[in-house]
């Protein structure tokens, strides 16, 4: 504690113990009685600020009631809203002081919302303003509701109240100062789903969204957008945004607008991934060879030969204006700790990270690390919402006994059960082993059933005939299985007469190659996959057959990774609009590509039916 504030305290505490002895003393009414806790409250020492505002209630019964709450309202800033709380209980207000009742309410609101109950705030803050309340105190209230719309992500609804407060401020010739985050709010906001009322009751508020549809339909052609940001401006030149955001949009508009003209393609062509590398190069270069207006520099680069680190600061020396890669988790997660990112980038795979996106400074949530890979957890819970469209709410599981095998499984079980689905049972099969009866019969609760034959045979001493029967809560099956594996728990499902239920799978199911021969084992079973893999019709492209043509057989080899390259070469020149529009979905070889604020690529795939061994392209409410 410096010394002058400890001077300072000392001295509050003898004029407390003075007061308490003389009682009536005054102090000199030259100086307003409230100036040394104004001067407090500025230089943000508002506990002290609190206690001065007790002794001056004391001190002036006449107006016992402000100082009060406006010790509460120095407490609430100096984040206790408990002892605030206290000395708002102690304050009886008469009805016709409607002014200190709203300041109450207000009071309250706040400390309600520093308690995390933004639905109370919004109560207490929803009531008529008296006419006796100052711009202050209004403003305070707005601000508080805009807060608590934020807290609830409600940012249309939070974005008027600050709208409101800026108004005032402006109406009040002072400097509006919420105008990034009512930007920000908005375009966070898919106002296309929110139902705007036709008569806009907020002054400016209609500005502020046809700024927004300007933007967001116009983002990545930037002549466009600067001509019809002009005509806006003419229109509302008076209006905050017309400087500072209209600027930003601009410079925005150019990252969206660009096409790089060098990218590098990070992969590890050599080592334990140089297969799955090779085939991502190739169908990279494919889709490279195939866009005729776009041919970017392509300088490839091997990360299995020297640091990563090093490597990928290399590639930006070289010029590189995108990056493509890395691919292996390692190095992806050295990639996302990284302080900063120099060069836009999107990694070849997916790791947990903390990086964000300051909504309070960007324009449009553009992230510089994007992270888009196969994963199956992302096959897994559309197999969750699939059932839960077909009405099924009760489901088996059969997992192999792996990592993979879990990964698959929670990721079902997480979204299963947020969407009311319960999991009746879970068993899980070691894939070294070709015993699959025991799992099976024990999924089925067959191994109950014969359990029981046998104890009553044990104890009546003589044979019985039984026939075993499975569990009839059953309304569905999770398997995650290879094709392999699928081909030997598929039959035994159906000798157990498990042959009526549903069975749904991921793509693992199935090698990418018809095989009617071996796969008509499968026949009924329904799975997950990517456009590239269920025929000509589902695909977004013909560039499937050009490289099946060029590259033959090896192009049947990990056929997926072909089609991850591709989409990984066309997201560079779609990843603007993914940011830019939450319901925007590009229809990839990999499937329907869509992105999240954290900058990762998700996909919603197709669905397919095992038909005479052969995989068959179903429709259903989760196609994309």
């Amino acid at each position: 504690m410096g010394l002058m504030r400890y001077i300072l305290i000392l001295g509050i505490i003898f004029t407390l113990l003075s007061g308490c002895s003389t009682g009536n003393v005054q102090p000199d009414t030259q100086i307003s009685p409230d100036e040394n806790a104004l001067n407090l409250l500025e230089q943000g020492e508002y506990g002290i600020a609190a206690f001065e505002f007790l002794r001056l209630a004391r001190s002036y019964p006449d107006q016992a009631e402000i100082y009060q709450l406006k010790a509460a309202d120095a407490f609430i800033n100096h984040a206790n809203p408990d002892e605030a709380q206290s000395i708002i209980d102690t304050i009886n207000l008469p009805e016709t002081r409607e002014d200190l009742l709203f300041y109450r309410d207000i009071l309250t609101a706040k400390i309600a919302l520093q308690q995390s109950q933004p639905e109370k705030a919004l109560i207490l803050t929803n009531k008529k303003i008296p006419d006796t309340a100052n711009t202050e105190l209004i403003i305070e209230m707005y601000e508080t509701r805009g807060d608590s719309f934020s807290s609830l992500n409600d940012y249309y609804y939070a974005a008027q109240e600050f709208v409101k407060v800026d108004n005032m401020l402006i109406n009040t010739n002072q400097q509006p100062r919420y105008t990034n985050r009512i930007w920000n709010y908005l375009v966070s906001t898919d106002l296309e789903l929110i139902g705007i009322p036709t008569i806009l009751v907020v002054d400016n508020l209609t500005a502020w969204l046809e700024l927004v549809f300007i933007s967001k339909s116009l983002m990545s052609n930037t002549e466009e957008l600067r001509y019809a940001l002009d005509i806006w401006i003419d229109t509302n030149p008076q209006h905050p945004a017309a400087d500072t955001i209209t600027s930003q949009i601009l410079m925005t508009s150019e990252q969206f607008d660009s096409r790089p003209d060098q990218i590098a393609l990070l992969l590890p062509l050599s080592g334990i991934y140089d297969r799955y590398s090779e085939r991502i190069r190739d169908g990279f270069l494919s889709a490279w060879f195939n866009e005729i207006s776009y041919r970017p520099t392509i300088r490839i680069y091997n990360t299995d030969l020297e640091d990563f680190t090093a490597l990928y600061q290399q590639a930006v020396s070289d010029g590189a204006e995108f990056i493509v890669g890395p691919l292996d988790k390692e190095s992806v997660s050295l990639l996302a700790e990284m302080e900063t990112i120099p060069v836009r980038t999107l990694a070849l795979n997916q790791v947990e990270v903390n990086r964000f996106i300051n909504r309070q400074n960007a324009v449009f949530p553009l992230p510089d690390l994007v992270q888009f890979g196969l994963p199956p957890e992302d096959e897994a819970m559309q197999v969750a919402q699939r059932a839960i469209l077909e009405g099924y709410t009760r489901a088996l599981i059969i997992t192999s006994a792996d990592n993979y095998g879990n990964r698959v499984y929670d990721a079902f079980s997480d979204k299963w059960s947020e969407m009311g689905g319960v999991i009746l049972e879970r068993i899980d099969y070691d894939q070294r082993t070709s015993d699959f009866i025991t799992p099976i019969k024990k999924l089925l609760n067959i191994d109950s059933s014969e359990s029981r034959t046998a104890f009553l045979r044990q104890k009546l001493g003589r044979n019985i005939l039984s026939n075993s029967r499975i569990r009839e809560d059953i309304e569905f099956v999770f398997m995650v299985a290879t094709n392999l594996n699928a081909r030997q728990i598929v039959p035994h499902l159906r000798f157990f007469r498990a042959e009526g239920i549903p069975i749904y799978t991921i793509s693992s199911v199935y090698t990418g190659k018809q095989n009617p021969q071996v796969d008509s084992d499968l026949n009924g079973v329904e799975f997950v996959d990517i456009p590239w893999l269920l025929g000509p019709e589902m695909q977004s492209s013909n560039i499937s057959a050009q490289i099946q043509q060029s590259w033959q057989e090896s192009s049947s080899i990990f056929p997926r990774y072909y089609a991850f390259g591709v989409d990984a070469f066309r997201l560079i020149f779609q990843i603007g609009e993914l940011a830019l529009r939450k319901n925007y979905r590009y229809r990839g070889e990999t499937g329907a590509l869509y992105m999240t604020t954290d900058g990762l690529i998700h996909r919603n795939l197709l669905w397919a039916r095992f038909d005479n061994g052969i995989p068959t392209p179903i429709y259903t409410e989760t196609n994309p």
